[in-house]
């Protein structure tokens, strides 16, 4: 995992593990991305609200995701679109200081707000993504 990600986890008050195990149980469906056979990220939505189409997307990646250039941009889009399928607006939030996770999410389409929230000493940005203003 990043260290950023770590950092992530952490201010969130699991340790990275613990974060991820915690995030798949609670996922609607996750995926585990490889390359070369190797994981490099896992990724997944846990609903917020149902009823009315609120999800929480979450990735977790290693160094080496950010190495698979197109790919990783073109593929997270599709993935993206298939989370809206169930729950049309997507929101979470992000290290101020994830820079890498921030233009991703802007290139996936994701607005990123600017008003901090501060969890665990670490300033975070809430992003999301929505048909509806």
């Amino acid at each position: 995992m990043r260290d950023i990600d770590r950092v992530e986890c952490l201010a969130m008050g699991h340790d990275p593990k613990a974060a991820l195990r915690s995030a798949r149980r609670r996922s609607l469906w996750s995926l585990t991305v490889l390359a070369d056979g190797a994981p490099i990220a896992m990724l997944g939505l846990v609903a917020m609200n149902l009823v009315e189409g609120v999800g929480l997307p979450w990735f977790l990646a290693t160094d080496a995701a950010y190495k698979q250039g197109r790919s990783f941009l073109v593929e997270g889009s599709a993935v993206i679109a298939l989370m809206r399928q169930s729950t049309p607006t997507l929101i979470n939030l992000v290290s101020a200081e994830n820079s890498r996770a921030i233009r991703t999410l802007k290139r996936w389409g994701f607005s990123i707000g600017d008003t901090r929230e501060m969890h665990g000493g670490v300033a975070f940005l809430p992003f999301r993504i929505s048909d509806h203003v």
